[in-house]
């Protein structure tokens, strides 16, 4: 259940970095901002609406104004011909986000109830300080704080650093793909670091005779006991014993909660179906 609480995951492509520039510019004030990126989801990482990505026009000048690099890159992947036929303008773009987080029934944040949406992505706080120089009103909206998952990531590498193998990148540098492989490594971090919160609640046991661990879920049993090194057996039964699922998964830091993932998928399925029909295994 979400608790009014949203992320905002964003990325935007810009026309160079946010530092100072020899000209004595701020890059965040210099350079333009052709295309944004963003993914909502609620607190419980849970993508709600849909994604949106919007290709801002730029006049051939401040396309001129971008470093080298961007002009290379940014024309090598098509975006700068996009840019150019694009009828959208800054302000357009601003006001498009913000229109869709109110679609999403997401009002400004209030800081006396903690509602509203708190920016979120990799390395922040650079796409931070383009949107208050250039998309204020859509700062102003959100929380002034943001959460930063390259922050997650130094100190995971510092105080945990075989966590960090099993976060997987493409680094395809397009908007959503690595938007969505920032939020799929910060559900390692959250499972890892502070549980899952779907399943914190559950309080697993210990049979000795069985040599295995278990726990209750809605009058089922769900049992996990090590096959051998690196595999764990899993078995959902119902308690009357006339109904039961098996599984096998690899041992992992969050074993329990692929193992609670996957009986309270099966669950579900139960649920669903009214009474009198079966489900297949």
């Amino acid at each position: 259940m979400n608790n009014g609480t949203y992320f905002l995951w964003l990325d935007f492509e810009t026309g160079g970095l946010n530092g100072r520039l020899n000209n004595g510019h701020l890059g965040m004030e210099y350079y333009p901002i052709f295309e944004v990126a963003l993914i909502v989801t609620n607190s419980q990482l849970d993508q709600v609406g849909e994604p949106l990505r919007l290709v801002i026009n730029q006049t051939e000048d401040r396309i001129a104004q971008s470093s080298e690099w961007a002009i290379e890159t940014h024309t090598k992947s098509g975006l700068l011909d996009e840019v150019r036929s694009s009828k959208l303008s800054l302000k357009d773009a601003e006001h498009a986000i913000i229109s869709h987080l109110k679609t999403l029934d997401i009002s400004a944040y209030d800081r006396k109830k903690k509602t509203g949406a708190i920016l979120a992505g990799s390395s922040i706080m650079f796409d931070r300080t383009y949107m208050m120089c250039q998309m204020p009103e859509l700062s102003d909206y959100l929380h002034y704080r943001q959460l930063d998952v390259s922050a997650f990531n130094l100190a995971v590498r510092a105080f945990k650093p075989e966590l960090e193998q099993r976060i997987q990148k493409e680094y395809k540098h397009e908007a959503l793909a690595d938007i969505q492989e920032t939020i799929d490594e910060f559900k390692v971090y959250r499972e890892s670091l502070f549980g899952n919160p779907d399943y914190q609640n559950y309080r697993w046991k210990y049979d000795h005779v069985e040599n295995a661990e278990f726990i209750e879920i809605r009058y089922w049993f769900l049992s996990a006991r090590e096959l051998s090194p690196g595999l764990i057996s899993l078995i959902l039964t119902k308690g009357g014993f006339e109904t039961q699922h098996r599984s096998t998964i690899v041992k992992t830091e969050d074993f329990k909660v692929k193992a609670l993932e996957w009986a309270v998928s099966l669950l579900d399925h139960y649920d669903s179906v009214p009474t009198g029909e079966q489900i297949e295994d």
